[in-house]
């Protein structure tokens, strides 16, 4: 049994996620490749770069030249339209996925986050094998954006093509019968099972995992040392691709940092973007891409803070936590899932800076409290988030997908969606 996953990008909060369950099919001995379109990253083992098929000097011309007019052609539908959003991605590419060797070889097609490279319309009418697609955001089931604050705060200037995408989508989704949908939060489940694309196909709740032998609690100071931090202060940590992404809400964590009167603590940012002058010390660690470094950066920290205005299950709440690390994180999305209120950390309301602040000042001076959230948050991700647990429920998914196709939704779904 051949499983092919699919995601337009090898580096990404998403390619992260792939590559971790793409590791740990293969340890329970699963044939697994991947495809991307973008390849950014050393090449890896089982990873192929989708460009690379195009073996002639006359066939990169031509992909080269349909690619800058199909950019073209979409830009000219939202040129004179405001760029307040995050991504806006469209549902019809230039990429004949459907005739890939690759996905031609594959028994089951597991998508992942492929905006900009799935072409809805002549992907989902080709494809005549079993596919599954594990949801990054809510972009599979709704128009050209990824989420709703995007859609909301655009509504007035982009309801007509967000609309018309959204009938794109529809449409091309009726052509295709062995469609499963997976999900890693409970959030994105319901928000999928009750939209008009997705929600006629089964549905099953299967959360991301982590390589624990990697992201695990090593020596504070050993880890300060390395990062070159404070030794003998607290230290906060924020992590992000970059700090200037409004969704995720690092503008609310530097209001409420800076409101509390206790200023005896550092602030550490991993990440792109630039930091403003703060009236407390912060300390940049960049854009970070090894994840033993990362688990340092964890490590070295008190509490890590993840303050998204909306998020499926971002990957920095589950690697602080696998690092003994307990996380204060907004009450939104997928983030409840992993953080449990005095258990693994604390929630706070989004954009509630006063809430935050009293939080975060809280904890920093509760040191015997950190140390049991912490202890807590690896006791969970030991237990429901470890690539095992995730890889069996997935192998156990191709099984009886391979085996009946149209039987897998009520054989299975209650066993896949409980731990």
């Amino acid at each position: 049994m051949k499983i092919l996953h699919i995601n337009t990008f090898d580096n990404g909060g998403a390619a992260k996620a792939v590559w971790r369950l793409h590791e740990a099919l293969l340890n329970e001995g699963v044939d697994s490749q991947i495809l991307v379109l973008y390849q950014e990253n050393q090449p890896r083992d089982n990873v192929f770069n989708f460009n690379e098929t195009q073996q002639s000097v006359w066939q990169k011309a031509r992909l080269s030249l349909a690619y800058r007019w199909d950019v073209y052609q979409k830009q000219q539908l939202i040129q004179h339209k405001p760029k307040n959003y995050e991504i806006f991605s469209f549902p019809k590419s230039i990429y004949d996925l459907a005739n890939h060797p690759l996905v031609k070889a594959a028994d089951i097609i597991h998508l992942h986050w492929v905006a900009g490279f799935i072409d809805y319309p002549s992907f989902f009418r080709r494809i005549n094998k079993p596919v599954i697609w594990t949801l990054h955001d809510m972009n599979p089931f709704s128009g050209g954006f990824h989420y709703d604050q995007d859609l909301t705060n655009n509504w007035h200037e982009y309801q007509q093509i967000d609309r018309q995408l959204r009938q794109t989508k529809i449409r091309a989704l009726a052509n295709i019968e062995h469609l499963s949908v997976t999900t890693p939060s409970q959030w994105l489940f319901e928000q999928s099972q009750n939209s008009e694309a997705l929600g006629s196909f089964p549905h099953y709740l299967i959360p991301h995992s982590l390589n624990l032998d990697i992201f695990k609690k090593i020596d504070k100071k050993f880890a300060r040392r390395v990062l070159n931090l404070p030794l003998n202060q607290p230290i906060v940590l924020f992590i992000a691709d970059s700090n200037q992404n409004k969704r995720k809400g690092f503008v609310y964590l530097k209001e409420a940092l800076s409101s509390i009167k206790y200023r005896q603590f550092g602030l550490a940012i991993a990440g792109k973007g630039k930091v403003e002058r703060m009236p407390f010390r912060t300390h940049k660690l960049d854009f970070i891409f090894d994840d033993r470094l990362l688990s340092t950066a964890y490590s070295a920290a008190d509490i890590c803070v993840v303050p998204s205005l909306e998020d499926n299950l971002p990957n920095t709440v589950l690697e602080a936590m696998a690092c003994g690390t307990p996380v204060i994180g907004s009450n939104v999305g997928g983030i409840p899932d992993m953080v449990r209120h005095e258990h693994t950390g604390l929630l706070f309301e989004p954009k509630n800076v006063k809430d935050l602040a009293d939080k975060i000042a809280y904890l920093l001076v509760e040191e015997e409290l950190r140390l049991l959230y912490g202890a807590n948050a690896r006791q969970v991700v030991e237990q429901e988030y470890n690539q095992l647990l995730q890889a069996r429920r997935f192998k156990q998914l191709y099984q009886a997908i391979f085996q009946n196709p149209s039987q897998v939704h009520f054989k299975f779904n209650t066993a896949l969606t409980t731990t």
